[in-house]
Parts: structure tokens; sequence; C-alpha cells
């Protein structure tokens, strides 16, 4: 039979593994830490200090060192990296995304917008006449062409765009930029050039 005691055990124990569990991760942290101090410092200054880039250890490991690129672009100041991309010929790197939101039970006017995005639907004075034409060959009922319609003639449902560069597609363009000794605002871009220790095991 299960007394008071018992649940006042198992709570306590509760409490020991949340306590120990606790423990174990911040000794993680503090070794994960130590770890990036010694690929990140330790051995990359000891290279620097011999003039070397790469070598090859008794046990047949290879250890070599290469410039790397952190960064963490914040939501601030993404409209100031990207105008200067832009201004600078690299506007390309920008993905620009257009979004439209249907609720739950749009699926079928969700399918027919992105068919007829994807076909090409130029908004010129000839619009309604192509979406009308279009809607009519497909076979859409009334009431769905009729929805389709007034979003694309600037309706019913909220339309988004925005513009974003892939973090590793950002992070490939700066290490590039740095190892050709381009002058770039790399505070802009929340990075900051670092040394990465490499080693390959002996085969």
């Amino acid at each position: 039979m299960i007394s008071l005691q018992d649940i006042s055990n198992a709570v306590q124990e509760r409490f020991d593994l949340e306590f120990e569990i606790a423990k174990r991760e911040q000794e993680i942290k503090d070794l994960n830490k130590k770890l990036t101090n010694i690929n990140e410092e330790t051995i990359p200054c000891a290279f620097q200090e011999l003039g070397i880039k790469e070598i090859k250890l008794e046990n047949g490991q290879k250890v070599k060192v290469d410039q790397d690129i952190y960064s963490s672009l914040s939501n601030e100041d993404k409209p100031r990296a990207y105008a200067w991309l832009t201004s600078h010929e690299y506007g390309g790197l920008i993905k620009v995304e257009l979004s439209i939101n249907y609720s739950k039970g749009e699926k079928e006017n969700a399918e027919v917008m992105k068919k007829l995005l994807s076909e090409g639907c130029g908004l010129d004075d000839n619009f309604s006449i192509y979406v009308s034409n279009y809607l009519l060959e497909s076979g859409v009922d009334e009431e769905t062409a009729t929805c389709i319609y007034e979003i694309l003639s600037g309706g019913a449902h909220p339309v988004d765009l925005s513009e974003n560069v892939h973090h590793a597609t950002l992070a490939a363009f700066l290490r590039e930029r740095v190892r050709e000794g381009s002058e770039i605002p790399l505070d802009l871009f929340g990075a900051r050039p670092v040394f990465k220790t490499k080693v390959t095991k002996a085969k």
C-alpha cells in the first residue's frame, strides 16, 4: 500500500534528479566553452606563432587551421545590410518571398492561386480578362473564382512581402569577401572572423 512517505520520497527524488541534470548541463556548457577556446584560440595562436597552417602528428592525424566567419544578422540591421548588398551589386543574394495567408478550409483556393501565379500573371490592363478566362478554363466554381480574383485585385486575404538571405549563403559570401581582402562592414552583418581547428583522423 502506498503511503504519504512514498510520495514524499518520490518528490524528493524528483528534485534530486532535476538538480543533477542542471549540474551536468552546466558541466557540458563549461566543457563546450573550453573546447571552443582550444579550437579557436589555443591551437590557432600556436599555428600563427610557428607560421604554419597544417601539420601531421605522429599518430597520423592531420591538424589544419582555417579562417571562418561567424555571423548573426539581427532583424533590426537587416534593412541596412540588405541596402548595402543591393548598392554594391550583391542584391542577387536577397530572396524576396510573397505569401498569401489562407484559412484552414481554403486549400483548393490556395492550390488554384499557386498554379495561376506559377504560370505567370501580369497585372496589366488585361488582368481581369486573363484571370477570368483562366479560371473559366480551369473549371473553378464561381465562389472560388471570386475569392481568387479578389485576392489578386487587392482584396480579401492579407498578403506579405518579405526579404531574406539564407544564413549559410550570407556566411559563405562574407567568408569569400574576407579571404579576398575586400572591404566589407562586418559589424553591419553581425559578423566576426574566427580561426577554427580541423582535425582529420588517421586512415
